[in-house]
């Protein structure tokens, strides 16, 4: 893998990482029937959604346990590793709030985390490690013409920054992301 391009706390941009597989790795993930590729239609028209609730998907570090042990000459590594969707209530920024800096982010999505319970029903300390995790809205849709019902996922944004204290994170719109990736694709290649 390389990194091509790292931009952090850049208001215009976000906090954006790109990465580029090579083709083998792609090849493997392309072969993995678990795995569900997310597509244009899943951040297009973003501005018409009508969002029922939000949620952050990512891995948690106190979620995530490392055991490493010595095989000889060598070390193996196993890492069992969780992934949850913690809901978040959408807020709206206030430049006026301490530290400015966090919220002087115009246009960015802001959102509090609502407390969530692990497995074991311990309530998740801290969302430490799911940064550049994705933001998703919710809709219940209700289809009147076949009579049925469902939910539909939108991609809103990257989470990029997070108040601990407040539980209160920032995402980069995917907007934003979109429109560079689009400005800059041939420099991925």
């Amino acid at each position: 893998m390389k990194l091509f391009n790292s931009f952090i706390d850049n208001k215009d941009k976000g906090d954006i990482g790109i990465v580029k597989f090579d083709e083998l790795t792609i090849q493997n993930l392309k072969a993995n029937k678990n795995l569900q590729w997310l597509d244009e239609n899943m951040w297009e028209n973003i501005d018409k959604a009508k969002p029922d609730g939000y949620y952050l998907v990512g891995t948690p570090n106190e979620m995530t346990k490392t055991r490493i042990e010595r095989v000889g000459n060598t070390f193996k590594g196993k890492s069992d590793i969780y992934i949850i969707c913690v809901p978040v209530e959408r807020i709206e920024s206030d430049v006026q709030k301490e530290p400015k800096e966090f919220w002087n982010y115009p246009g960015f999505i802001f959102g509090r985390i609502i407390p969530v319970h692990k497995q074991s029903g311990e309530q998740l300390q801290s969302i430490e490690g799911m940064s550049g995790g994705l933001v998703f809205s919710v809709e219940i849709e209700n289809i009147k013409k076949s009579g049925t019902s469902g939910i539909r996922y939108r991609l809103f944004g990257i989470q990029s920054s997070w108040l601990p204290e407040s539980k209160i994170i920032r995402a980069t719109p995917i907007e934003k992301i979109v429109g560079y990736l689009e400005q800059n694709v041939d420099k991925l290649n």
